[in-house]
């Protein structure tokens, strides 16, 4: 039995730190990699590129609540990212584990030129020992981005992670990475290669004993038990991730690089789903054989069709009569000089009001004239507008059943999230897609003369007439904006606009068998029944509005948040508050309890805001100076968020609700994470020029420091 020198409490004899203090006990060596198949350096870097990404995943996640007493190795591990290695590091442990030493091969990838291919150039990196200062932000976007790359298994103990990553120059997105998978166990720490140049994500499967992924237009499936890989696909279109395997492995579809759907069966045979996607187009794997995939093909619209001819009606253009010019006279036409000068003078007088006549005439003409050529402007400016066209994409949706692809839907657009290579539709609860359709023939006008001169000007040239309404009739077709919903379920549409007139808001339960919308100042639910559309069920009546918290403690809800009469309600019971006249925004739903923000400005987020939780209608102040967007629930399962946010330090306090009660945790936390068995890291001392931190495990009575400056940290997603 071990004591603790610093506070004299009896610890186990393989105890590194004290549970009670922090004070380390005993000196740890460091444990290295012993195996590596393929290459000894990729191991090294392979591990490190796990850290780093998990770590980064970690800074997104969150935090924990220190409990102790759960010496479980996954529930404590964190892993992190310093000086551009991968490491992990556990209490029981001691010192971090380095995994890799590598992990960001290049920051500086450039493609090379027609050129450089064919004078075989190979020098394809900018040079990273010049002085940048982009450098260390670029290393901390590239640290954050990868994480997503790496998935853990706990009964196996092991870690797929990237390694080796290159980067765009431009944006400084991964473009490839060497993929490896790590062995921790005990001291038989073991890094095996999988593949290099691996582009976008990976995919495993058979309860993860294989993993699929692509290299440059093929498709391989890895097998760890054989440690070995098989092509399974070619000629896969390698710009976008338009492919998804079967849980089982026994297939995986993808879309070819001439944009054709296939599904290849493991066995070698190759079904031929659908032809003709394109970049703006996606494959939905909704359920076991069953898929949705989109094609999108460009409408050409007359541009004349959707301007309303609103413009000032132009002057009649008539053209004036010329006035008669009197005859001249001569003086051999007369008897005597009295005659003549009789004559002359009379003459004159016609003259003169001839004259008056003629300007008249004059400047009636120039008006014609003018008119005339408006009249003839406008008549070209329309026969213009009739032979100009504009381009909408119009999107028709396809069910495929194992068997044979059916139309669904025409001129839709599918509400996707931001991931759109994604082919895994979490839209598409239980085989339900929420999309939107488009009315072609119940599109509005824009009005011409929002776009041209007050006197309705219409002499533009070819390239204003394009450039000043194109983009203005393209607005008119936003899908987005759209309140024409359908609801496609399987193989069936419902077009809900048509079924149940106008709607406000609308959105698919998570189970995809309920649609819930706003029509007319009522929350109303319809449901499906083996396939029939029922009659609709008010939920409740004077909604003026929706509201969606995104953050919840499940991944679904059908928690319904609303407004009516000027009050906020959760679950038909009014949250009762004296803040409606503050900026109120959702926070997060933990089961019955609402959390929520107010005095909240937008224009400076960094303001601290009041944080609210509402329970049963009744509703008490959490905090005030909560930092917005800060509330979480981490692992362990406690809400947490900070508090007394200092924007120039980057750090605020850290709290732990229980019961709704705010309990501090530690003060100065810039990022934090919190495992299953709530032990806390927690970052601090921000160095904004190398974008690196110091990190921290909380202890009760004393915090350890594990590591200064390091680039990111995360928890490591066990499976």
């Amino acid at each position: 039995m071990k004591v603790c020198t610093n506070c004299k409490k009896e610890l186990p004899d393989d105890a590194v730190f004290c549970d009670n203090c922090g004070t380390r006990v005993e000196a740890v060596k460091e444990i290295v990699a012993k195996k590596e198949k393929g290459n000894h350096g990729l191991f090294r870097k392979g591990i490190l590129i796990l850290g780093v990404i998990v770590v980064m995943a970690g800074v997104v996640l969150g935090v924990v609540h220190f409990v102790g007493g759960n010496t479980d190795e996954e529930c404590n591990t964190l892993l992190l990212s310093h000086d551009n290695e991968l490491m992990f590091v556990n209490p029981k442990i001691g010192e971090p584990i380095t995994l890799g030493r590598k992990y960001v091969e290049s920051l500086y990838y450039q493609e090379p030129t027609e050129e450089e291919y064919e004078y075989d150039y190979d020098d394809l990196f900018y040079d990273e020992d010049e002085e940048d200062q982009s450098k260390p932000h670029n290393q901390s976007k590239v640290v954050a981005d990868s994480w997503k790359y790496v998935t853990t298994y706990k009964d196996e103990k092991r870690i797929i992670y990237p390694d080796k990553i290159i980067c765009n120059a431009e944006s400084s997105d991964i473009a490839s990475y060497s993929l490896y998978y790590c062995k921790l166990d005990g001291d038989d720490t073991e890094s095996i290669k999988i593949d290099s140049d691996v582009s976008w994500q990976y995919q495993v499967i058979d309860h993860g004993n294989k993993i699929v992924y692509q290299v440059a237009t093929d498709l391989y499936m890895y097998d760890f038990e054989k440690e070995d890989k098989e092509q399974i696909a070619g000629q896969v279109c390698e710009y976008y991730m338009f492919w998804h395997a079967a849980e089982d492995g026994s297939y995986v579809d993808y879309i070819s690089e001439k944009g054709d759907v296939y599904r290849k069966y493991i066995d070698g045979e190759i079904e031929e789903i659908a032809t003709g996607l394109s970049e703006k187009d996606n494959v939905y794997e909704i359920a076991e054989n069953e898929v949705y995939y989109t094609i999108t093909e460009d409408k050409s619209l007359s541009i004349a069709d959707y301007v309303e001819d609103d413009l000032p009606q132009l002057a009649e253009a008539v053209e004036p009569e010329y006035p008669t010019e009197p005859d001249p006279i001569y003086a051999d036409n007369y008897e005597n000089d009295a005659e003549w000068e009789k004559a002359s003078k009379k003459a004159e007088k016609e003259y003169k009001k001839w004259e008056k006549e003629k300007k008249a005439y004059d400047e009636a003409y120039a008006a014609y004239e003018e008119a005339a050529t408006a009249q003839e402007e406008r008549k070209e400016f329309w026969d213009k507008l009739r032979n100009k066209t504009v381009y909408v994409p119009v999107t028709t949706v396809y069910y495929y059943d194992g068997k044979q692809s059916q139309k669904v839907a025409e001129n839709v657009i599918i509400r996707r999230d931001e991931d759109e290579g994604k082919m895994d539709c979490e839209e598409c609860p239980n085989g339900g897609l929420a999309a939107i359709m488009y009315d072609f023939n119940a599109t509005g006008k824009i009005k011409a003369s929002d776009y041209l001169e007050e006197n309705g000007d219409v002499s533009l040239s070819d390239e204003d007439i394009e450039s000043t309404f194109e983009d203005a009739i393209r607005e008119l077709f936003n899908l987005e904006e759209s309140t024409n919903y359908c609801w496609i379920y399987r193989e069936k549409c419902y077009d809900l606009t048509s079924i149940l007139g106008t709607i406000e808001d609308g959105r698919l339960n998570s189970s995809g068998d309920q649609f819930v919308y706003l029509q007319d100042e009522e929350l109303k639910e319809v449901a499906l029944t083996d396939g029939m559309q029922q009659k609709p069920v008010t939920y409740d009546k004077g909604v003026t509005e929706l509201e969606y918290v995104e953050n919840v403690s499940e991944e679904e809800t059908d928690d319904r948040i609303y407004w009516k009469d000027g009050d906020l309600y959760f679950n038909k019971e009014m949250v009762e508050s004296d803040h409606y006249d503050d900026d109120l925004k959702m926070a997060y739903v933990d089961g019955d309890t609402l959390y929520y923000y107010t005095d909240v400005d937008e224009e400076n987020e960094n303001r601290g805001v009041m944080l609210y939780a509402c329970k049963n209608g009744q509703t008490k102040q959490v905090a005030s100076d909560v930092k917005i967007y800060s509330v979480k629930k981490e692992a362990d399962g406690h809400i947490y968020y900070l508090k007394d946010y200092d924007d120039e330090d980057q750090e605020g306090s850290l709290y732990c609700l229980e019961e709704s009660k705010p309990d501090l945790v530690v003060d100065n936390v810039r990022e934090y994470y919190v495992s299953e068995n709530g032990s806390i890291y927690y970052t601090k001392n921000y160095d904004f020029e190398n974008y690196t931190s110091d990190l921290y495990l909380h202890g009760k009575k004393k915090d350890i420091k594990i590591q200064s400056g390091i680039e990111g940290a995360a928890l490591p997603q066990w499976k």
